[in-house]
């Protein structure tokens, strides 16, 4: 059995590069919060995204643990602030230059042109943890559908789509347009959740 398969669990995976930057955002401790986040992560989790590869994928429930710790200690606010700066490194990192590169080079003019790819960013971080459709797209507007996510992401705690629109806040930052994102619906029984970003 292959470290990718060791990782990656029923309950959905992971990108380990993902994880490991993650990590690593908390231990430079930008905010003094950050020591008691990483303080409350079981030393198994912290083991398993350390020895992990880059290319390996982990059990989705060591995002899971660590984003939890973050709602409890920080709040959902400052959330959604750590996930839009970090996103910002990661889209800027390995695992996104070759499309961020051909975004940019078919000359990229407001937040859709990099929006209409967020299923398939979405994708290229998670498995198995629910999938995007963008079913609307417009001048100034584009909506996410979420579908088949775990039940976990439902938990206050997790705040998962919200945290997870947060993370394409780096759309508005790349184009130097305002904008913002609204959660029109959540699901928890079907798994389903949508998401209006507008500009």
């Amino acid at each position: 059995m292959g470290a990718s398969s060791y990782y990656a669990r029923a309950m959905g995976s992971v990108r380990a590069s993902v994880m490991k930057h993650y990590v690593d955002v908390l231990r430079r401790g930008e905010d003094l919060r950050f020591a008691e986040v990483l303080a409350g992560v079981s030393p198994d989790s912290l083991a398993q995204i350390e020895s992990a590869t880059r290319i390996d994928w982990l059990d989705a429930e060591r995002n899971f643990e660590l984003t939890r710790g973050l709602t409890r200690v920080m709040g959902i606010p400052a959330g959604e602030r750590f996930f839009h700066r970090m996103y910002a490194e990661v889209f800027d990192g390995p695992v996104f230059s070759a499309l961020m590169r051909g975004i940019k080079a078919m000359g990229a003019k407001n937040p859709g042109s990099f929006l209409k790819h967020g299923a398939r960013g979405y994708a290229m971080v998670f498995r198995g943890v629910g999938h995007i459709e963008i079913s609307h797209r417009d001048e100034h507007s584009i909506l996410f559908d979420f579908h088949d996510l775990p039940r976990e992401c439902f938990e206050p705690e997790l705040s998962w789509v919200r945290y997870s629109a947060s993370t394409y806040l780096s759309a508005f930052d790349l184009t130097d347009t305002p904008g913002e994102f609204q959660i029109l619906n959540e699901d928890h029984l079907s798994g389903d959740a949508r998401v209006r970003f507008e500009w």
